[in-house]
């Protein structure tokens, strides 16, 4: 998987997750996990932090396109319900990620914790993604 740079990184036109939409999901999954894995271990480099978190920015991007794809797939004859469901769900994921890792922290578990925290709730995306992509797979076979 990511073995090719364009696979991972949407195309000008944000065509990569239309024809790969498991591989475009997984890979932002791996790579975000990757890159926080990396922030949390080079954190006393700065250079390499600042470069890692511009990378996490453009990650961060990647695992949109295929969940939207795959919400409006599934929304029927209420595309616009499921819309403003999947973006309450970014939302829910956008404060309790901060507030989790300020838990970490202020629990004495360093200024890393959260960067860890990262590398574990991306595991868990993963996993939750396996079992969809699964589920996917048992409904189209």
């Amino acid at each position: 998987m990511c073995a090719e740079y364009g696979r991972c990184v949407p195309s000008s036109r944000n065509r990569v997750a239309d024809p790969y939409p498991w591989p475009t999901l997984f890979c932002g999954l791996v790579a975000a996990g990757t890159l926080l894995g990396l922030v949390a271990v080079f954190a006393t480099v700065p250079a390499v932090v600042v470069g890692v978190v511009v990378l996490l920015g453009a990650v961060a991007f990647i695992a949109g396109a295929p969940l939207n794809a795959r919400v409006f797939a599934l929304a029927g004859a209420a595309p616009t319900l499921a819309s403003a469901t999947n973006t309450s769900a970014f939302n829910v994921g956008n404060s309790l990620g901060p507030a989790l890792g300020g838990l970490a922290i202020a629990g004495g578990l360093g200024l890393t914790a959260p960067a860890w925290l990262g590398v574990a709730l991306s595991a868990g995306a993963v996993a939750v993604a396996f079992v969809s992509w699964r589920l996917d797979r048992a409904e189209t076979a």
